[in-house]
């Protein structure tokens, strides 16, 4: 389809649901389903993965989160593993996971940590559906590297 098309269609099954009907759509086209759908169901070889809505499945990506940049990466790390708090570590910041851009900020206020960045991070469905099947695939492509 075009992109009118798509458009068309895509506000067409959203009136059609929000008149109360159900739509049940299969597709492997996640950038679409994220603009379409309220919840999603995940199968991999006949089985269940996944139930929930679309936000739930893209927050709980690895991917989402808070990413800090600071002066101070060694020091907010002690202070976040003494709060149990989630994050992982890369050259340029960490990426904090359940807790929002003011609590984090706060914390490193409190601190007296410098905050260079803090900005929400959100991973994409695509990114989430990978992670979620990673392992589930019945078919996969093999990658040859040319010299």
């Amino acid at each position: 389809m075009d992109p009118e098309g798509i458009a068309w269609l895509r506000q067409f099954l959203k009136d059609y649901a929000d008149a109360g009907n159900a739509v049940f759509v299969s597709s492997h086209l996640l950038s679409e389903m994220s603009l379409m759908a309220d919840n999603i169901v995940v199968i991999g070889k006949g089985k269940l993965i996944a139930s929930t809505t679309v936000d739930e499945l893209i927050s709980g990506s690895k991917g989402a989160g808070v990413f800090i940049r600071t002066g101070s990466k060694s020091k907010l790390s002690r202070i976040l593993t003494g709060k149990s708090i989630s994050f992982s570590e890369s050259n340029d910041g960490m990426l904090v996971r359940g807790v929002t851009t003011d609590v984090l900020g706060k914390m490193a206020y409190d601190a007296n940590v410098a905050v260079l960045e803090l900005t929400n991070h959100s991973a994409s469905l695509e990114d989430a559906f990978l992670e979620l099947t990673s392992g589930s695939e019945e078919f996969q492509g093999k990658s040859k590297v040319r010299k």
